[in-house]
């Protein structure tokens, strides 16, 4: 009996041993795994302010980049990201092209539209982006901010059609009515780079050992005032290579609520005295304003046109 027993406690131990043995291994295998950082912070997309589901589908390899379209409109530069052969001529192709390559199916894009009215178009350009996978979404009538919430958005039904609202904004600068208003969702941009783009990052950089480019183009119609500033106070600015802005005249960024009462050149003359002692703080600005094609509804997606025959 006691040979049987003690035969038993040796097998027992054996089994106990293999199994930590089996676990460690997990382990260490789950550490040196890279994180899905998008799927990671998935379950957090109601507290940041941002539905980031779409983006965990389709953000599935992003070594080669990430392009951040913060006021798409009607999403014209995302899809001279992806087709740029049917923009020919415009000025951003040269800096994707530096910056990206000239095959871009691994740069992940998103937009952010708060404007109702190109909501349906920007449907259509997402279920094209998905059909044809291109790793591209964008968010409408949400709005980028210094902080999340809820505000009013005013459109500009008095533009010329082809211009698409180009002085809808969240501040009262010029005449509308009360019926030219609506109200959208407010993210925060900063946090949506610390917390997502940073991640991805910093994942692909493990895999590949090269940290892929993040480009960011600004054109949000005043709100720049507002959210600049928290770009640079959080350090989310930082961690963004090139930025192309466009800064709006002085009647737009008084109206502005929340904003800076710095100016442009004021603002971005301090950053750059602060950035001095921060070796790693790496962004750079761009002198960029691409309106080629402002009508970009008007220009076939290239899949649909190869359709037709065209």
């Amino acid at each position: 009996m006691k040979r049987g027993s003690m035969a038993r406690k040796r097998a027992c131990m054996i089994v106990c041993k293999i199994t930590i043995i089996v676990c460690i291994c997990l382990y260490v295998s789950s550490l040196m795994r890279p994180i899905n950082y998008l799927q990671h912070h998935a379950a957090l997309d109601v507290a940041n302010g941002v539905p980031i589901a779409p983006l965990v589908e389709r953000w599935q390899d992003c070594s080669q980049g990430i392009y951040l379209d913060v006021g798409t409109n009607v999403a014209v530069q995302i899809r001279k990201l992806y087709e740029p052969e049917q923009f020919p001529g415009a000025k951003v192709i040269p800096v994707f092209d530096k910056f990206f390559g000239r095959n871009r199916k691994k740069v992940c894009a998103v937009g952010f539209e708060p404007n109702s009215v190109h909501t349906a178009y920007l449907k259509t350009a997402n279920a094209y982006f998905r059909k044809y996978s291109m790793p591209a979404y964008v968010f409408t009538e949400i709005a980028v901010w210094s902080h999340r919430g809820n505000t009013t958005f005013f459109t500009d039904p008095l533009a010329p059609k082809n211009r698409h609202e180009w002085g809808a904004s969240l501040a009262l600068w010029h005449d509308v009515t009360q019926n030219s208003s609506t109200t959208v969702q407010l993210v925060d941009l900063h946090n949506f780079i610390l917390d997502y783009v940073v991640s991805i990052v910093r994942d692909v950089q493990q895999k590949t050992g090269i940290a892929p480019p993040v480009i960011m183009k600004m054109d949000i119609e005043g709100a720049e005032f507002v959210v600049m500033p928290a770009l640079i106070v959080s350090g989310a600015l930082c961690h963004v290579d090139i930025v192309y802005a466009e800064w709006h005249r002085d009647r737009m960024r008084l109206a502005m609520p929340g904003r800076s009462n710095m100016t442009a050149s004021e603002m971005l003359s301090a950053f750059e005295a602060l950035r001095a002692t921060n070796n790693d703080c790496k962004v750079k600005f761009m002198n960029l304003d691409d309106e080629t094609y402002v009508d970009g509804t008007a220009i076939p997606f290239a899949h649909d046109r190869q359709g037709r025959g065209g």
